[in-house]
Formats: structure tokens, sequence, C-alpha cells
């Protein structure tokens, strides 16, 4: 079947070859540029199909050689398709706007494209010539794209060997090695991370090697087109600079609130400080023991609870979940090779989602992770009688759907226990996405901010690298950490991905976003569950300022409305402390050294 697709896709392309600039300035303008349309949406169709399908198989398997080959191929299609498409794209960003118009109103498929088109036109006097941006798309490639593929296959092969609580030995790879990093042992969790720690030391010349390579090509390319290296993540984005800076002074203003939480979490640990290979610990096990609390859930159990949580506000949530499970949709099997990390993903040619899981391991903290991932498969299912353009999505409210999952899970699984360790327990796995979205992602922004800084200068070495993420680190955590963790620039995959930079900030921008349609369920009753599904559905049509003024009435480039969701999130701090305050303390150390 892979091989049919790429038959098809050849043939696609060799039909939009014949399709160009020459082409549009004649007089069938119009049926040039509807055809070469068409062709290209068949082909991004087919392309990601074969894309997706390799990049499961090697998710799966790192070490899988016929995937890792598939997937270069695919980027190499993928070039070429970008090469010919080109003409047509350069010639709807700078044509006339009757143009434009004629074009959109030619049929159905065309005017799905609106969006799409009124968002690249706002690009026009920063692209290239044809020739430089076909040669740029070229070059991709074997230039900046195999710094990507480079990192992953270090990634998917490399061995951390940790020392399990019995005193015994693994060689691990590095989805395990991360799976222990929430055990309840803290001398198993500081192995894993001084594990995890060597292994990328061996590695940290190549990893600095394509950093630097990575955004070094793109400040080459941003210089050439006269832009900052933050307007091409906030167009990705469709935001203002406005909205950034306001989200991210108020996030800094309240951060606080962050800190809180890892100061209660290291008192319940029976610690000063919380360290770094603290920060996924679980609740104390001798807490949960005390009381006979049973602190994982199978996988069945998590999918039954994810169904019965969010079908709960609507029973088309829960059947989804159902869905999901009963179709073998969702990949959380543990296996040494597979890659770290969690995802959805979707198969264009089906319109069906699939969501991967590296190593569920029946934590809290994994049951909302799946939860987190299933919405964004809810996000996709909900637009599949969309066209296709109309579904791209901005990043930043691509986490609308996963977050309110997770934000609905966590509100159910506490509204559902009376147990005060519980709801602790419960509580401590919720505060996660507090000292990560009001700490960790600013300082991972903070740090790409000045790599990009640094590196117009010059090239950053690995101990430069360590000493920005450092930095960024002790900016935000403060005197909430003990220790830090320097080669996190090394370790994050999110660095690495070169189709996107900057994979940060709408992360915490999502959150509150979700945060906010959450509090509106109160407001708008009966009348929630459509509303929402009318704001998943304009995702990927409308810019961000305008998504939210639309469906909830708010103005995101003001303090007030991120303010909103900080008091929903202030009110959940003040709740952990309130219930980790009711816990006598266990006599002696809480974990062993």
């Amino acid at each position: 079947e892979i091989e049919g697709l790429e038959n098809g896709i050849n043939g696609y392309l060799d039909n939009c070859e014949r399709l160009s600039v020459r082409e549009c300035q004649d007089n069938g303008v119009l049926n040039a540029l509807t055809s070469s349309s068409n062709l290209k949406s068949e082909a991004e169709i087919l392309l990601r199909n074969v894309g997706v399908y390799s990049s499961c198989e090697k998710s799966v398997d790192a070490s899988n050689i016929d995937a890792r080959k598939k997937s270069l191929e695919v980027q190499e299609v993928a070039a070429r398709l970008g090469e010919v498409i080109l003409s047509k794209d350069l010639f709807l960003m700078r044509c006339a706007d009757d143009v434009v118009s004629a074009f959109l109103s030619a049929n159905n498929e065309t005017k799905a494209e609106a969006a799409h088109i009124r968002r690249q036109r706002k690009l026009r006097d920063s692209r290239l010539s044809l020739q430089e941006e076909k040669l740029y798309t070229i070059l991709s490639v074997n230039g900046h794209s195999s710094w990507g593929t480079m990192y992953s296959t270090i990634s998917g092969t490399i061995k951390c060997d940790i020392t399990l609580a019995d005193g015994s030995k693994e060689s691990v790879g590095l989805a395990t090695a991360a799976g222990y990093l929430d055990n309840p042992s803290e001398a198993v969790r500081r192995s894993a991370f001084e594990g995890i720690r060597d292994a990328w030391a061996v590695h940290e010349e190549s990893c600095a090697a394509a950093l630097n390579s990575m955004v070094g090509w793109r400040l080459d390319m941003y210089k050439r087109r006269g832009l900052h290296f933050l307007d091409t993540p906030l167009h990705q984005n469709r935001m203002t600079k406005k909205t950034l800076d306001t989200m991210l002074r108020v996030v800094e203003e309240r951060s606080e609130l962050a800190r809180r939480v890892l100061r209660t979490k290291a008192k319940l640990l029976g610690k000063d400080k919380l360290d770094a290979w603290d920060l996924f610990a679980p609740l104390p096990a001798e807490l949960a023991e005390s009381q006979e609390i049973d602190g994982r859930y199978t996988f069945e159990e998590a999918v039954q609870l994810i169904k019965e949580s969010v079908g709960s506000i609507d029973g088309e949530m829960g059947d989804f979940v159902q869905l999901m499970a009963d179709n073998g949709w969702i990949e959380a099997r543990k296996a040494s090779q597979k890659v770290p990390g969690a995802y959805q993903t979707e198969f264009s040619k089906s319109r069906t989602p699939r969501v991967y899981l590296s190593d569920y391991n029946g934590g809290a903290a994994h049951v909302l992770t799946l939860a987190h991932e299933l919405g964004h498969a809810f996000h996709s299912w909900t637009m599949r009688e969309l066209a296709v353009p109309e579904t791209y999505l901005g990043m930043n409210v691509a986490e609308t759907a996963s977050i309110f999952f997770e934000t609905v899970v966590s509100g159910a699984l506490l509204n559902r226990t009376t147990n005060e360790l519980e709801r602790l327990r419960i509580l401590w796995a919720a505060c996660e996405n507090v000292s990560a979205f009001l700490l960790n992602i600013p300082a991972r922004f903070r740090f790409e901010e000045q790599l990009h800084i640094q590196r117009e200068k010059q090239s950053l070495t690995p101990s430069e690298l360590s000493s920005l993420m450092e930095q960024a680190w002790t900016d935000q955590y403060q005197d909430s950490l003990a220790t830090v963790q320097p080669f996190f620039w090394q370790s994050k995959l999110h660095f690495y991905i070169t189709g996107v930079c900057f994979y940060n900030f709408p992360y915490t921008f999502g959150w509150l976003l979700a945060l906010g349609v959450y509090n509106q369920r109160e407001r708008l009753g009966d009348k929630f569950f459509g509303a929402y599904k009318a704001l998943l559905a304009d995702t990927g049509k409308l810019d961000t300022e305008e998504l939210v003024l639309r469906h909830l009435n708010d103005d995101i480039r003001e303090d007030a409305f991120w303010n909103k969701s900080l008091d929903t999130v202030e009110s959940i701090v003040k709740e952990f402390e309130t219930q980790a305050s009711m816990v006598k303390p266990i006599p002696g150390p809480v974990y062993d050294a």
C-alpha cells in the first residue's frame, strides 16, 4: 500500500510541475490555480499518510531501519512537493486581491483555503524570489532537517545505566529510563536522572553541533527575509507579540504559585528543597500505604476513568474515548526501543487519530498524560468533516482540547473521593502542571530566546549551552530547587524539532486558555458542549485573538484574561497546600538517600 501511495504522490508531483507562474500569468490563470490546488491537497494527504505510518513505526522501535529509511524518503518527497507548489503559493501571496477572490470562489475546495491564504499573504513582504524559495526547500532536506533526524536516531538508540531499588543494575533506553523519574525511591529517581545525564554527555558535541546548525540556519533565513526570530513562531501560532508579552509578564508576576507547590512537595518528601530528579516524584509511598491507597491504574482502568470523566460533560466525548480503545488506536505498551514521549497524530486519508505513550506506568501523572493526548485526538475527531486546510492549527490552540480533557479528569478524580490522602495524591499529580507551565516552560522559552541572541554572534560550546540552561532554570525556579538540570538542552526533544521553533510558550498559552474555556461551563450550562465544539471547529480558521473574542468574549491582549485563569490555578494550589497540611508527618526520612 505504501508503494502505491508513493506512486500516486509521484504522479501528482509530475502534474504539479507542469503548473508554473508563467501559466498563471496566461488567460487560464484560474484553471491553473484551481487544478494546482486540488493536486496539492491530494498529494499532501497521501504523503502525510505515509509519513504518519513510518513515524509511528519509528516511535515504537527507534532501531527499525525500514521505518527510518521511509521517514527520510517522506522528507525528500515532501521537499519536492514543497518545491513544485511554490509557484502557486507565491503567486497567491503576491497577486491582486481580485485574483485571490476569484480563486476562493471557484469551488468549495478553494474556498476552504481562505483562512490559510489570508495568513500567508501577511508574509508577502518577507518571501524571497521563487528560485531562492525553491533552493531553500531543496537544501533543507540534507541541511536543516537532517540535524533533527540525527537527534532522533541518537535519542532512540542510546542506553542509560540505572541502579534499581534492589541494587540490581539495568541498561535501558531513554523512554524506560524516563519512566523511573517518578519512582517512589529517591535513589532510583536520582540514578535514572544521572543515567540520562551521563548517556547524553557522550553525545554533547553532536547535540551542540545540531542545535547550532539548526538555529544558525533559521537565523540566516530570517536575516534574508527581514524577520525577527520571534516573528515566525508568532505567525505559526496566529497571535501578536503584544499577546505573548502580556501572557509571559502575568505568568512571571504569579509564578510564585508554582514555587509554593514545589516547597509543599519538598516538605512532604522530607526534604528542605527538591532536587531536579524530584520534579516527577509521586506522593510518598509511606503516606499512601498508611491509608491503603492504590496509587496506580491499569491501562484499562485509566481508559474507563477518562471515559466516565469526560462523558459527564457530554456522552459524545466518553463514547469517543471508548472508540479509541476499542479500535486499538492507543499505543501505550512498554518496550525498551520506544522513542520517549507522548503525542497524538492522525492518518489524513481516513481522518482517524492515533495516540502514542512511550511508557505508561499507571501513575496519576500518566493517567493525566493519557487524558491529555486523548483530548488532542478528540479535537482532531471533531474536525474530521472539515476540509483539510481548515484543520491547520496553531500550536497554542492545539492544546485547547488536550488540557481541557486533562482538567476535567483531574476535577472528576477530586469530586469522586472523600479520602483526604487520595485527594492529596490527585492534587499532587495535578500540580505538576502548575510547576511545568509556570516555571519549566518559561525557562525553556528564556533559554531558546538567549540561544538565538547568542547564536547571532557565534556558535556555542556544550558548556556554554549548559550555562544558558542553568541560568534559565535558576531564574525561574529560584530557591525552590536545590539542583537544576543544565543538560536539559540535550534531553528535551522539543529543541530539535526542525519544523517548529519555540516549541514552548504555546503550552502555557494553551493551558491557561483551556482553563478559561473550562470556566465557562457553569455560565453556559447545557449550551456549553455545543459552544465548546464550535470553538474547536474554528481553531483552524481564526486568528487567536479573534477566536477568544468570538467564543469567550475576552481580550487575550489584556492582563484580565490571564489573571482569571491563574485565579483558578491559585485555588488548586491553595487546596493542595490545605490537604498537605492535614497529613501527619512520618518519622524519619521519607525517602532513601
